[in-house]
């Protein structure tokens, strides 16, 4: 919509400009129309009366403009010829592209009228004027606030009162400033993408911004639409130079050995990169650029070799001390000069900048440099059996040291009875334990490794919920323990106290045994949430987790929590309903279940961290408005 320029934009007499070259892939000259009749504010046209021009170009004027018949006011774009950017805008409706109404054709003189939405807040090139003459320490989401005032206040509208993106501008650091636009750009680029449309113009000039900041994605004049048969990649093939990735600067040129055929969406996603480097340092990565005197070949060659031979080391230089190493990487990602090492997506750029405004998130898909991360995941079996089992061993052999105390002190004559069937239930539900929970581990990692993405979805989402299945496992092992125990010991011989002998035995075993399922589900939950998951995603395997998975982990962590409450409260309940000499034991298990429960507390944040970071990444998550 906008055909605005910048200062360093103007054309040299000597070259085409850099902002509208639209070229014939068989011709080295760039084509441009100079026909176009020049019309100023008050001027009628058509159903169109102009108020005041928004920008102007070789190839089109846009005006604000009010619509008689539908009284309304429009942003008018007046050109001379009949592309297919009406057919092209009218397919997209994302917040982050402009919405088109409608086009007219003019009869005499013949013209196109396409007209738009008002987006009054201006330019992105506005706003990269205003960093340029701003120094690094000043520039915050302030500048974003005055440039979009100064617009409106041109126009004659008041900036909006009540707009939650402008109190978070307000105060907003200037590369998070970057990333939501960034985000947001990236997001309407790959809705345009996934309609088979590229851009191949990204520049400051041709992003408006509305007045509560936020950017929209215009001037398809040179798009391309993959969807139409009646178009081609050649047709009015062009773009601004300053922003174009090596490929399409090949294509500009047969004789470089490029064609519009092999510019795709990762060249629109180069451009991005510019543009968001350009915004972010108030310079271009490729601002110096040598300069040739053998003609616009010569020139578009120099600029290919500057992009293909660029200094990486050297231009993260330009970057500004608080410019995070996520935004970093992410730029550099798109600025590589291979296609195969760009993002291969907009939506994973989208993602990927959402990410930078989300560090925990971020974080969490690095490769990590920390013994505590790096371990469990080369030796993901051996880790899991050792949490898994750890609690589950202490656990028994509490289990075992007190009971055994007890049958001493009341029932002597059970003693070796106990001995026997306590050596007989622990040697086959141990290993049973075990056997079934690495068999749980190894089937998940085999359908990992080799699965298909339906396949993989189902085996990280087990992944996710495997604390969950292994304290299943242990509750289901220990509840046949406790049935098991009081009864084998008790057949064929003589009791005075069953009820007392009973009961007794199902709270000791309750109390060992809420200890050895809860205390497992929170160690391997935050394994799974902090380190394998995120390995799975990084890696490539999954996109990311289930929303609802994540929902269900929360209230399982809730529930878990509440478990671990009970063993101090049972603790004390034994001493103090059985009269027995094993009272500091359980005073002991009783100060131990305090300290187990606020460590499984800090384990319970720590999950809960680690999951707000994963709901950044999640594949299902509700939309919010």
């Amino acid at each position: 919509m906008s055909e605005n320029k910048s200062p360093n934009d103007e054309p040299d007499p000597a070259r085409p400009s850099e902002t509208e070259l639209v070229t014939n892939p068989h011709a080295v000259e760039p084509l441009r129309a100079d026909s176009l009749q020049q019309f100023s504010a008050g001027d009628q046209v058509d159903d169109f009366q102009l108020i005041s021009m928004l920008g102007s170009g070789a190839f089109a004027q846009v005006f604000l403009a009010r619509q008689v018949s539908m009284e309304r006011l429009v942003a008018l774009k007046i050109s001379s010829g009949q592309g297919s950017e009406p057919r092209t805008l009218a397919q997209l409706d994302h917040p982050n592209v402009v919405r088109v109404f409608d086009q007219r054709q003019h009869a005499e003189p013949p013209l196109n009228l396409l007209y738009m939405e008002v987006v009054s807040g201006g330019t992105l090139l506005d706003l990269v004027s205003k960093v340029k003459e701003a120094t690094p320490s000043v520039r915050a989401g302030q500048i974003l606030l005055d440039s979009v005032d100064e617009n409106l206040q041109a126009r004659g509208t008041m900036p909006p009162e009540d707009s939650s993106r402008r109190h978070w501008l307000k105060d907003a650091k200037w590369p998070m400033v970057v990333c939501q636009i960034g985000a947001q750009l990236a997001s309407g680029l790959a809705y345009a993408h996934a309609k088979g449309v590229l851009h191949r113009d990204i520049k400051p000039a041709n992003v408006l911004l509305t007045p509560e900041g936020l950017p929209k994605l215009a001037d398809f004049n040179v798009s391309f639409n993959s969807a139409r048969s009646d178009e081609s990649p050649a047709d009015a093939f062009g773009g601004s130079l300053a922003y174009m990735s090596p490929e399409q600067l090949q294509a500009c040129h047969p004789s470089l050995g490029g064609s519009p055929e092999l510019v795709r969406e990762a060249s629109d996603i180069y451009s991005l990169g510019v543009l968001l480097w350009e915004l972010l340092c108030g310079t271009r990565p490729f601002e110096s650029e040598p300069q040739a005197k053998g003609g616009e070949l010569t020139r578009v060659q120099l600029m290919v070799d500057c992009r293909h031979y660029a200094d990486f080391s050297k231009l993260t230089k330009q970057l500004p001390k608080e410019c995070p190493e996520s935004l970093r990487q992410v730029l550099l990602r798109c600025l590589q000069p291979r296609i195969e090492e760009r993002y291969q997506s907009a939506d994973e750029v989208a993602k990927a900048l959402d990410l930078c405004l989300h560090p925990q998130s971020w974080k969490l898909l690095q490769e990590s440099s920390s013994p505590l991360i790096r371990l469990p995941l080369q030796f993901p079996i051996l880790t899991l059996i050792i949490a898994g089992l750890t609690p589950n061993a202490l656990a028994g052999y509490f289990n075992l040291i007190y009971n055994y105390e007890r049958i001493v002190a009341h029932f002597p004559d059970h003693l070796e009875r106990f001995m026997t069937v306590q050596q007989w239930v622990n040697s086959i539900m141990f290993p049973l334990g075990a056997s079934v929970g690495t068999w749980i581990v190894v089937r998940t990692r085999r359908t990992l490794k080799h699965a298909k993405s339906a396949e993989a979805e189902a085996g990280s989402n087990q992944l996710l919920l495997f604390g969950l299945a292994v304290s299943l496992l242990t509750l289901s092992l220990w509840t046949l323990s406790g049935i098991i125990f009081p009864i084998a010991i008790n057949i064929g011989l003589p009791l005075n106290d069953s009820l007392g002998f009973y009961s007794h035995f199902f709270l000791s075993l309750a109390l060992c045994g809420i200890v050895a399922m809860a205390y497992p589900y929170f160690l391997l939950t935050s394994l799974t949430v902090r380190v394998y998951f995120p390995a799975l995603v990084r890696n490539k395997i999954v996109a990311g987790p289930r929303w609802r998975t994540l929902q269900r982990i929360r209230m399982l962590n809730r529930t878990y929590l509440m478990l671990t409450a009970l063993v101090p409260m049972l603790s004390v309940l034994l001493a103090v309903a059985f009269d027995s000499e094993q009272k500091w034991a359980l005073m002991v298990a009783s100060g131990g279940g305090i300290i187990g429960f606020a460590v499984m507390f800090a384990l319970e944040r720590y999950i809960e961290k680690n999951l707000d970071a994963l709901e950044r990444i999640a594949i299902d998550a509700p939309q919010t408005i």
